[in-house]
């Protein structure tokens, strides 16, 4: 049985985000909706990162990052971190 996103000639929302999260799609190409998901994995990843115990396990984990992805984990980072002092002060 054919799916309506094949009928259309339209790729599943999944398999769009997956395109941008391996590097096949410019994050800024994707859709509003597909950049929004990417997002928040940008920002999982981020968590993850600042998770580390020390500064050496967090620049690994930021290490293991792909380019294409870096930028955009990076700057996760620095909100969350902007954020977190704003909270303090």
């Amino acid at each position: 049985m054919t799916d309506i996103w094949t009928i259309a000639g339209v790729k599943r929302p999944s398999e769009q985000l997956e395109d941008v999260m391996m590097g096949r799609v410019p994050y800024e190409e994707a859709p509003k909706a597909i950049q929004s998901l990417a997002g928040m994995e940008f920002r999982r990843a981020a968590k993850e990162i600042l998770s580390g115990e020390t500064n050496a396990e967090k620049r690994a984990r930021l290490d293991r990052v792909p380019d294409y992805a870096k930028t955009y984990v990076e700057t996760e980072i620095k909100k969350i971190l902007k954020d977190d002092i704003r909270k303090t002060s």
